[in-house]
């Protein structure tokens, strides 16, 4: 009893004013501030109104004709000065240029095999402790896309979106 009475008594004595504290008040720093705060409110409305007149003058301009004609047929390519490269120099030039094939990403890539045909070899306990472990993995990277939906979309509490619960399974 003695000892909650002290530490409740060291508290109070800590969370008093001291009389040491002094409100100090700069005007040249108070009028430094709202100056700042009046070019930055200047500069955010300037933006707005730029970015609002940009907006409606590509509306009336696609309203009248099409943009396709503004398009290059066969626009420039970047120019890179090599360099080290993660991947291969065809997998760098689809980053830059693209690569409506997909040809340089299948060269770098595994293709992904048909699961099915692994399970079907196993036991039926061990299909089901991989699968179990598979779902509990693709919840935990689903969940928190879903809470950003769910905010952002107003969806109720768990994930109705996906079918799932919020309740894990597996060991993880």
């Amino acid at each position: 009893m003695r000892r909650s009475l002290l530490v409740l008594g060291f508290c109070i004595a800590l969370s008093a004013d001291g009389a040491a504290q002094l409100a100090v008040y700069d005007p040249a720093v108070t009028a430094r501030n709202a100056a700042t705060a009046v070019v930055k409110e200047f500069l955010l409305n300037t933006e707005r109104e730029q970015h609002n007149q940009l907006r409606r003058m590509a509306q009336r301009l696609s309203m009248f004709t099409s943009l396709m004609k503004y398009r290059l047929p066969d626009p420039p390519r970047w120019r890179t000065h090599g360099g080290d490269f993660l991947f291969t120099q065809a997998y760098n030039d689809a980053l830059i240029f693209g690569d409506p094939t997909g040809a340089a990403y299948l060269a770098v890539s595994h293709p992904v095999g048909e699961a099915q045909a692994v399970l079907s070899r196993l036991t039926p306990a061990a299909r089901r402790a991989i699968t179990t472990r598979l779902y509990a993995r693709l919840f935990d990277r689903l969940y928190p896309l879903a809470w950003q939906s769910r905010a952002c979309r107003g969806w109720p509490s768990g994930l109705p979106a996906f079918g799932m619960s919020t309740r894990r399974t597996g060991n993880g």
